[in-house]
């Protein structure tokens, strides 16, 4: 698409205002307004700590990660960041998506066992208030979904995980410190 828009313009833009365009990155930011006055319980939670945002559902099902593995990398995250940090800071989860995903975030959770900070906003926010808080999250866990472009575009990594679809279809995250996984197929016939 950048290609297609530099070539128009090289075209039409008049004589005296044509500089060839030979390289242009498209990031994406989305300033947020923040309310004034009184913050929900659920904003001055997230100013406690660092929280991993996560997006367990997903609205085309065969994108879905099965949530065993999920809850594996979960816990694999923790024990890495309470590895590189001081011991008693507290490393929540929040838990995003809309109300179709309710039922996944419930299920991760009783599988995930997790024994530290939960706060499970999933089917609660709208999408402006869902964007506050990947703002105030440390990175997002998410499948291959719009979570993950606004939370990039809010400034925070994302770690998206690819199943039937693959980086190369494009959408892929574009900030250094965010990372796609592709998913080996298998995972769906376990």
């Amino acid at each position: 698409m950048v290609d297609c828009v530099k070539e128009a313009l090289e075209i039409f833009l008049p004589r005296e205002r044509f500089h060839p365009i030979r390289h242009y990155e498209a990031r994406p930011k989305l300033p947020l307004l923040h309310r004034q006055g009184a913050k929900k319980t659920w904003e001055k939670e997230l100013s406690f700590g660092s929280w991993l945002a996560i997006a367990c559902g997903e609205s085309f099902p065969p994108k879905k990660t099965p949530l065993p593995k999920m809850g594996e990398i979960l816990r694999v995250t923790k024990k890495l960041y309470e590895e590189k940090n001081r011991a008693g800071e507290t490393f929540g989860l929040v838990l995003l998506g809309d109300h179709n995903d309710q039922q996944s975030s419930k299920e991760l959770l009783e599988e995930l066992a997790w024994d530290g900070a939960v706060l499970n906003l999933t089917g609660q926010l709208s999408l402006w208030e869902a964007a506050l808080a990947l703002e105030a999250s440390v990175g997002i866990l998410t499948n291959d979904s719009s979570l993950s472009h606004i939370a990039e575009a809010v400034g925070t990594p994302a770690g998206v995980l690819f199943g039937p679809t693959i980086e190369s279809f494009g959408f892929v995250s574009w900030r250094a410190e965010s990372k796609a996984f592709s998913v080996i197929m298998r995972w769906y016939f376990e």
